[in-house]
């Protein structure tokens, strides 16, 4: 699908793939802040690109930031789920013709359990409901903060 020509709205979803769920979150350059919004389930591949579909028509981003692991000093260079990750991100930016940016995020879970303890929500809520749309949300306000979307020679 060849990419949309419209009006740039400085919106933008996070993305934090994971194999059981997908964190999302959603974020704008112009505050260069992003929030979570849900946690979708890959059980049922079907279901999670309906879901897909429904954010992208619910929040018309101008592109997706994905965080990639990438690996660390310590740690082994082949992770088979950034391969994963960039057939999913393939799929993405087939599917809505939108840019997908791709964002470091290692650590980004352990960032995220730091500031919901900060925030301290009501105690009905889990850390692990919300871990990885908080995870989405990290990755891309990180993005957000390191490049100006808004700016054209960016």
């Amino acid at each position: 699908m060849p990419e949309r020509v419209r009006p740039a709205t400085g919106t933008y979803l996070g993305i934090d793939y994971g194999r059981k769920g997908i964190g999302v979150a959603v974020g704008q350059a112009l505050t260069r802040s992003a929030r979570p919004i849900e946690t979708l389930k890959t059980t049922a591949e079907t279901h999670l690109w309906q879901s897909l579909r429904r954010l992208v028509r619910d929040f018309d981003p101008d592109g997706f930031v994905v965080g990639v692991p990438l690996p660390m000093e310590d740690t082994p260079k082949d992770n088979p789920l950034i391969d994963e990750i960039a057939g999913f991100n393939q799929r993405l930016s087939s599917e809505f013709g939108l840019p997908v940016h791709v964002m470091d995020e290692t650590l980004s879970t352990r960032a995220s359990q730091s500031h919901f303890h900060e925030l301290r929500p009501r105690r009905s809520i889990s850390f692990r409901a919300v871990k990885d749309q908080m995870a989405a949300a990290l990755i891309l306000e990180s993005w957000l903060l390191q490049t100006n979307p808004q700016d054209p020679d960016a």
